[in-house]
């Protein structure tokens, strides 16, 4: 990690220049090797810069502009980092300082019809020039300006220290430091827990340490015996790969990418998966192979800790899919999605290890192992408004082209944009805009009948057609409209049934929902629907199909579509669902909430799409015996959580009383010796706490704790507008009134051993009975509370809702913002997420490195 002497850079005449104060060395990562290597072949290749711009709005404080971006450079070690060789091997050097000077080029002289032209050809100069990886700095800055209100901020770095995330951290940092500094304040931004070199430090050390051996089987086995995949190229190849490149895009209307969301969501895949799919159907039609694989960047922060830092932390993975046997898409689809989990599933592995390991044939004029790669990714740009200036990313530049195609998509929310960075010596610009038309026009014909077979979805423009409606379906566009009885209804389209099970479907969704014209595709959870109301559906569908549809495979996709398909499946009465995906993508280790369906949706966002997040449902009630106990519920939560992870560590949570079967899942873990990492209660009050407050003893503090409520909903009811406080006081008596029914039924059915109404069958509320009566022991576990700021603490509440008594392993309290349910709702979850965040996967292993006088030493000027 150290050396006692290192010389200074040394620049392009030979001289060495000195270094100024105290320097840091580290190791240099993995994927920042294979980019040294690269640029040993090809000095400054631009094709390795990301080049960025923004479009400033406003009037302009330039000085704090600037200063903003030298306290960017300043936090993060990486931008004052070079890449230099010390023996045979490339290792980072940071300075201790570095002073970015924003060059500004006004074009406010030029003649306006001329202005965009030139700003254009600026903005792809800047793009392309080249960075010398030894001498620095690495990163850059210039400024265009149109007008006294309109500048354009041109922002480029070498991808050895960045990647597309550290962007989105460059954008956020710079709009919150512009606008500190703007108002005369200090940085408002924490320091940072850690730098790039600590994670150069610690990759190192686990690389040494792991045994990678069934990840390089998975891969050697995978890609083995990779044929050639090729697009017909325009131009003849170059012997040697060039890297001179170019961008064409185009904007997929909204209902196209609403109509393919409601898919990926009914077909359980995220929407990088389908589009994936439809890329490889139009490969598969321009080759005419089936064996199809393209390469892809996965972000490889798989760690909290590192999501705040800028860094080259991107790995690619080859994702290869078999498309023989002309399956419809939907079988296509589960095919995709099993060779994107499988991948994700072994990307700790680097790529540079892939290719020692399966080493391809090397061949000068075509990038290692794959040439196509797709990306898609959200916006991680997004517009800012800082001081009476408004910041919006400009589509960037080429600075040139790692692969034949790159096909990338961004998520916005005026409709995804398609784009291409293509190598101009091999194809046209016609060619590309030809190919990503087709892709629209598959992911068309996608939208309007995903059972169709591979061969029969049409590469047939929207344009040609006139305009996109979608065979068998209708679209329509739908305000978002408040409904006074059922909250919001429809969305960005609305399907009619199309089967006489979707209609009969459909109208029984209307009489429960009190609600006309329900796209068959509409969430459950979206019109109005919740959990008891839920139970009310599924046991009117077993009484008119004579079917039973668990309500976790109801949760999987609650619409009338989903029920429909179900319903029509002769197999799926085999089947009953223990677990449900709400997000099962990603590196870290999974987080399981009991009875857990779209209520936790917003929460699995807010922790990011790198963390895997399941609900484990409860059983039904005909699967329990009348007398049934926690200890019954939790036999069948254990077995549903180890049908996705045999063992732990574990992540448990539960939200008010689904926290109780949480708590005893995890003391029935740990003593059958499995690890359970964190225990999370959401509003989750210990039941024998509770019991407190029962008896003629404790009905002056019921009186008052009831006083309390009335005093905050009459409160809630004067800040708002008379149908709104009407619609708020009808759902507080329905929620009463539903209540009262609950205990008569509890009543009817475990004392007086009746059965219960059929709408029951499937309520969790009705089996939470068992927590009432259960008598929880300590347990020395992790345990963080989660609770509502609303209602859980005053006059003879205890803040931590009874569970210090219990929680020998600790106990760490967050209240938030929000009641009981709003909690889990936008904006108020976002705070739940960071909470959350802070107690998930925090590895040892990963801590700031050491930085004594071994790594960082004093230089003394010399020359060549």
């Amino acid at each position: 990690m150290g050396h006692p002497l290192i010389d200074g850079p040394t620049t392009k005449n030979g001289a060495v220049k000195p270094w100024e104060g105290e320097v840091f060395v580290f190791p240099s990562t993995v994927g920042q090797q294979g980019f040294w290597y690269l640029d040993q072949l090809d000095p400054g290749n631009p094709a390795y810069n990301i080049a960025v711009r923004f479009r400033l709005e406003g009037p302009l404080h330039f000085a704090a502009l600037v200063r903003a971006v030298n306290e960017i450079v300043r936090r993060h070690e990486v931008l004052r980092t070079v890449i230099i060789e010390m023996d045979g091997h490339p290792v980072q050097v940071v300075a201790p300082s570095l002073s970015i000077a924003v060059s500004i080029i006004d074009l406010c002289d030029v003649p306006a019809t001329e202005r965009h032209a030139r700003s254009e050809v600026l903005t792809t100069e800047e793009a392309r020039g080249r960075f010398d990886l030894a001498v620095g700095p690495l990163f850059r800055a210039a400024l265009l300006r149109l007008d006294e209100q309109v500048h354009i901020l041109l922002v480029t770095v070498h991808h050895v220290i960045s990647d597309g995330w550290s962007i989105g951290v460059i954008t956020q940092e710079l709009g919150t430091l512009y606008d500190a500094f703007c108002k005369g304040l200090s940085s408002p931004l924490a320091e940072l827990f850690l730098q790039y070199g600590d994670f150069a430090v610690w990759q190192k050390q686990w690389l040494e340490s792991s045994d990678l051996n069934s990840q390089v089987n998975y891969w050697s086995q995978k890609l083995s015996k990779l044929p050639l995949l090729e697009i017909r190229t325009d131009r003849p190849r170059p012997a040697t790969q060039t890297s001179n490149g170019d961008i064409e895009s185009l904007v997929l209307p909204k209902a196209l990418t609403d109509a393919l969301k409601d898919i990926s969501n009914r077909e359980g895949v995220t929407l990088f998966m389908l589009a994936l799919a439809a890329l490889k159907i139009l490969l598969m039609r321009h080759t005419g192979q089936s064996d199809i694989f393209v390469g892809t960047l996965v972000a490889g922060r798989s760690r909290v800790e590192l999501e705040p830092l800028i860094g080259l932390f991107i790995n690619p993975l080859v994702l290869r899919t078999d498309l023989s046997s002309n399956p419809t898409f939907s079988e296509f689809l589960a095919r995709v999605r099993e060779t994107v989990l499988d991948a994700l599933a072994n990307q700790d592995l680097p790529f540079e290890r892939v290719v020692e390991a399966i080493q391809p044939k090397r061949d000068p004029s075509r990038h290692p192992v794959f040439q196509i790669n797709f990306i898609y990714q959200r916006d991680f740009v997004r517009p800012l408004q800082v001081s009476g200036l408004t910041l919006t990313a400009v589509p960037s530049r080429s600075p040139g082209a790692i692969y034949d195609l790159n096909f990338f998509m961004v998520e916005r929310a005026v409709g995804w944009r398609a784009s291409c960075e293509y190598n101009t010596d091999l194809y046209e610009a016609s060619t590309v805009n030809r190919l990503l038309t087709q892709f629209q026009a598959l992911l068309e014909g996608i939208a309007a009948d995903p059972s169709r077979r591979l061969s029969e979805i049409p590469m047939v423009t929207a344009a040609d057609r006139g305009s996109w409606i979608p065979a068998a379906t209708v679209a329509m566009p739908r305000a978002m409209i408040r409904d006074p009885n059922r909250g919001f209804l429809g969305s960005a389209s609305f399907v009619a049934p199309r089967s006489e099970m979707e209609v009969r479907l459909a109208k029984m969704w209307e009489q429960m929902l009190g609600l006309k014209g329900i796209s068959v595709t509409a969430d459950f959870f979206e019109v109005g629907g919740h959990s008891l109301l839920a139970a009310s559906v599924l046991a009117q569908t077993e009484r008119t199909f004579g079917k039973r549809l668990p309500m976790a495979t109801f949760l999987q996709s609650p619409t009338i579509e989903g029920m429909a398909r179900f319903l029509c499946d002769e197999r799926s009465a085999e089947r009953h669902d223990r677990v449900v995906a709400i997000q099962p993508e990603g590196s870290r280790t999974p987080v399981f909430f009991v009875d857990a369906g779209p209520f936790f949706r917003p929460l699995a966002r807010r922790l990011g799409y790198d963390q895997p997040v399941y609900g484990l449902m409860l059983p039904d009630l005909a699967e329990l015996s009348n007398r049934f106990t926690v200890a019954e519920m939790v036999n069948y939560l254990i077995a549903g959580l180890r049908e996705v992870k045999p063992h732990g560590p574990y992540y448990l949570g539960g939200w008010s009383h689904a926290g109780v079967l949480a708590y005893d899942m995890a003391q029935r873990l740990t003593s059958e010796g499995e690890v359970v990492a964190l225990l999370m209660l959401f509003d989750t009050c210990n039941p024998s706490y509770l019991r407190r407050f029962k008896g003629l003893k404790a009905l002056p503090v019921r009186t008052y704790l009831l006083g309390a409520k009335l005093v905050y909903h009459f409160g809630q009811l004067r800040k708002m507008k008379l149908l709104e406080a009407l619609q708020y006081a009808r759902e507080r008596f329905e929620t009463i009134k539903e209540g009262w029914k609950l205990k008569f039924w509890q009543f009817w059915y475990r004392e007086l051993n009746r059965p219960a109404a059929d709408h029951l069958k499937y309520s969790s509320n009705f089996q939470y009975l068992a927590v009432m009566e259960y008598e929880p022991e300590p347990c020395a576990i992790p345990t963080v509370l989660l609770r509502s700021e609303v209602l859980q603490t005053g006059r003879f509440r205890d803040p931590l809702l009874g569970w210090a008594e219990l929680a020998r392993g600790g106990l760490a309290l967050h209240e938030l913002p929000g009641d009981h349910v709003t909690m889990f709702t936008e904006p108020m979850v976002k705070r739940l997420a960071e909470h959350l965040a802070e107690h998930l996967e925090k590895p040892a292993g990963l801590q700031p490195a050491h930085r004594s006088a071994s790594i960082a030493v004093r230089q003394v000027a010399e020359t060549a």
